[in-house]
């Protein structure tokens, strides 16, 4: 995986902030390196040029936000257990401060510091017609008790106990295409995902869905909101807290969050 950023400040002016000051230092964040279209991914590949540069709407947002408060962000990409492990752990010239993409629930709230909302994604889950093929009578969610569960490594899944769903959920796999590979397979009946994530995956060429895999659509769940997350270990969490925040309230008041991420995804997505 080639980890690929941008530092640049040129989005915006920086602050008369002090040189010496710790905040000053620049920030390294992680993001998922499976990808999470529309916000944080790599662009489809283009013939004759390998190179795929980081994207997304929230890959746009915390550069901007950063270089608005004169402080250079790298944003690279990671497998998300280390992301979220290396953030946690924050205290080594190279570990990573902040990561983008996450949803919430009580072991991170405890371990980081959530930012304000930044964007919703819609929960989904995949069943094969031909070795699921009454998927579609499935009443309600409490009914996933009775079925195989599968659903990607280090992913917030603690929802599903909302809707007093407990079955274990198989999250040995780290990429949806094992994850679906096992479902056509028949070794899960049912898997877990963000529908905006794997119709992104698939536009841009990393993920071929096996046949007859189809998203359950007789179940609706509501959207999921989804947070940039800062290190407890930083000691200057609460700081790049309030910069995050106060950014994101800044680009929404003018107009720029919007412009941004209605760029990549539908406004329903958009928290205002």
């Amino acid at each position: 995986m080639i980890l690929l950023f941008d530092d640049r400040v040129s989005l915006g002016q920086a602050s008369a902030e002090p040189a010496e000051s710790p905040l000053n230092k620049p920030v390294r964040v992680c993001a998922d390196e499976l990808g999470f279209p529309p916000f944080t991914y790599l662009e489809k590949e283009v013939p004759g040029n390998s190179r795929r540069e980081l994207t997304g709407a929230s890959y746009e947002l915390i550069l901007l936000v950063f270089s608005e408060a004169g402080i250079p962000a790298k944003v690279e990409l990671a497998p998300w257990k280390r992301c979220l492990a290396s953030v946690a752990r924050f205290s080594v010239e190279g570990d990573f401060e902040i990561f983008l993409d996450g949803s919430s629930s009580r072991e991170r709230e405890g371990l980081y510091l959530r930012t304000q909302p930044v964007y919703l994604a819609t929960r989904a889950l995949y069943y094969s017609k031909k070795n699921t093929p009454r998927a579609t009578k499935i009443p309600e969610l409490t009914a996933l008790n009775h079925y195989r569960l599968c659903g990607i490594a280090g992913y917030n899944l603690q929802w599903l106990k909302l809707y007093s769903v407990t079955q274990k959920v198989d999250q040995t796999t780290y990429s949806y295409d094992h994850a679906f590979h096992k479902l056509d397979e028949g070794r899960c009946d049912f898997v877990i995902g963000y529908k905006e994530q794997v119709d992104g995956l698939i536009k841009e060429g990393d993920l071929i869905l096996p046949n007859e895999i189809e998203v359950l659509k007789n179940v609706i769940f509501p959207t999921e909101t989804f947070y940039l997350w800062i290190s407890r270990k930083s000691d200057r969490a609460e700081s790049l807290l309030q910069i995050v925040n106060d950014g994101i309230a800044k680009l929404q008041a003018d107009g720029r969050y919007e412009d941004i991420f209605l760029r990549y995804v539908k406004d329903e997505l958009l928290v205002r």
